[in-house]
């Protein structure tokens, strides 16, 4: 983009796109804001199975198969730097469990669960925040995210439910987009695709999106 724009630039960005405006109408300068590089926000996978996940219950077996997924992106339980063990500990145990006896809420706000498994009767203590880091976008996959998520667990006859809540997921994806436009703008040996389309038909699509001058 640096390769194109002029003091009239402005880049603007929605949740789907990144387009910058190189002839940019201004007040005293008339313009017909039709030279412009598109570039479409695409998810990773990652993340998609992540955001899938949110807000959704969850039974034991697909729980035990989301944590496994994502385990290489996990980097803290309870606030506390996690490591692959902790966390293929955590997905064994649960997976182990053939039935449950109760759930509970220890004095630490961990989860005790004290259930059956094929060698007896245990207690598995689970924690309450799962912090995540990972790309969201396949444009840039140095750039990473932190979500922290809340765990709730609740039984379900023998077994158990979980559902897991980012409270600010729209904030974070928000900033998440803005720091891709900025990196963007500093990818300038990469050949940029001019194209005209009608101003109004932009404003039609982009109508609410958020724009930054450059």
């Amino acid at each position: 983009m640096n390769e194109y724009k002029t003091p009239a630039t402005k880049i603007f960005f929605d949740d789907e796109f990144i387009v910058a405006i190189f002839n940019y109408p201004e007040a005293d300068k008339a313009d017909y804001a039709d030279s412009f590089a598109k570039m479409p926000l695409l998810e990773t996978k990652d993340f998609t199975v992540f955001q899938r996940s949110l807000e959704k219950r969850m039974p034991q077996k697909e729980f035990v198969r989301f944590l496994k997924r994502m385990e290489p992106y996990i980097i803290a339980l309870d606030g506390k730097q996690a490591d692959d063990m902790d966390i293929l500990e955590m997905a064994e145990n649960l997976q182990a469990i053939t039935k449950i006896e109760s759930i509970t809420r220890n004095t630490a706000n961990k989860f005790t669960i004290d259930a059956e498994v094929k060698t007896g009767k245990t207690g598995v203590t689970i924690p309450r925040y799962i912090t995540f880091k990972f790309p969201v976008y396949k444009n840039d996959r140095e750039l990473l995210t932190k979500f922290d998520v809340e765990l709730f667990l609740s039984a379900d006859g023998e077994t158990f439910m979980a559902e897991l809540v980012c409270y600010n997921i729209d904030l974070l994806l928000e900033e998440t987009r803005r720091l891709l436009v900025k990196k963007s703008l500093q990818w300038n040996k990469r050949r940029k695709s001019i194209s005209r389309i009608r101003n109004e038909k932009f404003f039609t699509s982009f109508g609410a999106s958020c724009a930054i001058c450059i």
